[in-house]
């Protein structure tokens, strides 16, 4: 079902409303064609899977769901909220983690080797790919065949680890940490492509090559 205008004239882009049985309600944007009906359905929201294009032949007139703000609908959420993954299942998970309050900790050899050691032992979740940027990192990871620990609990492992063995002390992270799944092996490709670049976009080198801080420990099949 889609949330509606009322009277929508061509031209009007308006936040509206689309409900899927089975999920979340979602914002979006909407217009009208010089025809009168929708001509467009795009949602972006960060943390929630992007829909196609809508197109369709649906009169504004049957649209009855008052328009709600974005804030209304999709609440800032202050943590993340982690998907599931199966123990019998091999998705590529992306993952963001933190350092508290934005200290820069991780951009340096020894972070870097530690970090490399941490996750070369480790024998539940494999990592393959890669970047390490002063505050915040990303990386792209499997489970293992075998592995029983779960991801938030692999996370708090190795960051517990890190912070012990180069005595940063035990509040050195952010509590919390990002999780996305990769829906295909473009999906991976694409990531990998911006992740790489991230370096580039803060200013820190002029082309990936150059940075130090990035690399791969296994080759994950998507």
């Amino acid at each position: 079902m889609f949330g509606g205008v009322g009277n929508c004239r061509f031209g009007e882009v308006h936040t509206a409303v689309m409900h899927i049985p089975g999920r979340a309600t979602i914002p979006g944007r909407r217009g009208l064609n010089r025809n009168g009906y929708f001509s467009r359905y795009v949602t972006r929201r960060s943390g929630m899977t992007a829909l196609p294009w809508y197109r369709g032949q649906l009169s504004p007139a049957k649209f009855e769901i008052p328009l709600m703000t974005n804030s209304q609908i999709l609440p800032h959420r202050t943590s993340p909220n982690h998907a599931p993954h199966p123990r019998d299942t091999c998705d590529i998970i992306f993952i963001t983690v933190c350092t508290k309050d934005r200290i820069p900790l991780l951009a340096n050899e020894p972070s870097h080797e530690m970090l490399r050691s941490l996750w070369q032992d480790s024998t539940h979740w494999l990592v393959g790919r890669y970047v390490l940027l002063p505050e915040h990192l990303h990386l792209f990871v499997q489970r293992a065949s075998g592995g029983t620990v779960s991801l938030k609990h692999w996370v708090t492992w190795w960051k517990q680890q890190f912070s012990l063995k180069l005595k940063l002390g035990a509040d050195s992270w952010q509590q919390d940490f990002w999780d996305t799944r990769m829906r295909s092996p473009e999906h991976y490709g694409s990531k990998w492509l911006y992740v790489r670049d991230n370096p580039v976009r803060h200013g820190l080198v002029a082309s990936h090559q150059g940075w130090s801080y990035q690399g791969e420990i296994y080759k994950l099949q998507a």
